[in-house]
């Protein structure tokens, strides 16, 4: 069985990377639990595999689960093999874990072994570079105001009212109301 080596570099820092290794009949599921462990990552996330070419245009889509969007059935992680979408050499793609930090992973495979390692089991992170980037939580600094700013204007045609004391309670009838 053939083994690939798929070095997986960090989009934020592309000096931080890991080298995992994989047989060809392991799956897209497998390959993603090794990235985050290789990672330190937590398990609680989504995470999607996006196959590409030698430019690095985003291709099809490897999904952990398939949330019902879109008309297509998509190719899942627990049952596509690597050897379903990898070929060899210079294959590429991406690894996007995480979607609100957006956490993203450029993979290639760096070479191909016709021999696994009987002391490895497979797949396995076999070199890790540089320590896991820190990821800013985009949350963490929108105020108020980030969302006021997106409300739409008033019309300048409107009177405004900046406090109560502007309004001339003098020259409305309110006995309908007592």
């Amino acid at each position: 069985m053939s083994v690939l080596s798929i070095r997986v570099i960090a989009e934020q820092d592309t000096e931080v990377f890991r080298d995992v290794e994989v047989k060809a009949d392991n799956t897209f599921l497998e390959l993603h639990e090794t990235i985050k462990d290789a990672y330190d990552f937590n398990d609680n996330e989504l995470g999607s595999f996006y196959l590409s070419d030698a430019e690095w245009n985003k291709g099809q889509e490897i999904v952990l689960e398939d949330l019902g969007e879109g008309d297509e059935k998509p190719f899942l992680m627990e049952d596509s093999k690597i050897s379903d979408h990898i070929e060899g050499l210079g294959d590429r793609m991406f690894y996007v874990y995480d979607f609100l930090f957006c956490k993203t992973f450029f993979l290639e495979v760096i070479n191909k072994k016709e021999e696994e390692n009987e002391m490895l089991e497979y797949p396995v992170c076999v070199r890790k570079v540089g320590e896991t980037p820190e990821y800013d939580d985009p949350m963490a600094t929108l105020s108020a105001d980030d969302f006021l700013d997106d409300l739409p204007s008033i019309d300048d045609d409107e009177p405004q009212m900046e406090s109560l004391d502007d309004i001339d309670f003098d020259s409305h009838d309110f006995s309908e109301y007592m």
